[in-house]
């Protein structure tokens, strides 16, 4: 729930901000902030920085999630966004019954995690993103010292290939990523058909 209201909530922002640096490149202030409304603010933050813990190594989590670990190696720079996000969605977005209804589908849906193939019954993997990419799973066998550490990459094939792009995935796609995964010197791979 805290990763997907702080991602959710820093998404939105980041398409909001064409338009906060058109309507104000100064960034002033347009609403005073009550002690109340700023201290709320405040433990928002402090909710996510202790309860944030999505995984760096799935794809997702916003710009500014993927921008904080490139360039800091921690999530640092991902909360100060996400204050400036919920100061800046308090503070000039009019709470009408429009942009309420779009805000509550944006943390209603789940884009993170989110299957969109009509080709197969993937109700079971919206339900566990492990069944897709068992990165919970490697985690636990991990801490109980029963696999080594997982590859810093991993490799996906997009399903339902027909000809031509079959022959090119067999003969040329899955044999560079086999040579990937030597160079890496990975001992085992798990291949997770979807």
């Amino acid at each position: 729930m805290i990763n997907k209201f702080s991602i959710i909530t820093t998404i939105i922002f980041f398409y909001l901000l064409p338009f906060i640096f058109f309507k104000e490149l100064n960034f002033k202030i347009n609403k005073k902030l009550k002690l109340f409304e700023m201290v709320s603010f405040i433990f928002l933050v402090a909710l996510v920085m202790i309860f944030f813990n999505y995984p760096k190594e799935i794809s997702g989590g916003g710009i500014f999630f993927k921008v904080s670990n490139l360039l800091f190696e921690n999530n640092y720079l991902f909360y100060f966004i996400f204050f400036l996000s919920i100061f800046y969605l308090y503070r000039d977005v009019d709470i009408n019954l429009n942009n309420l209804i779009l805000i509550l589908c944006f943390f209603l849906s789940n884009p993170q995690f989110s299957i969109y193939h009509k080709y197969y019954d993937h109700r079971d993997a919206d339900r566990d993103p492990n069944l897709i990419l068992p990165f919970e799973v490697l985690r636990e066998l991990q801490a109980e010292g029963i696999v080594g550490g997982s590859s810093p990459y991993h490799y996906s094939f997009m399903g339902h290939i027909e000809e031509p792009h079959l022959t090119t995935l067999i003969q040329e796609s899955a044999v560079e990523a086999a040579k990937e995964i030597k160079k890496q010197q990975v001992d085992i791979a798990l291949l997770v058909p979807a």
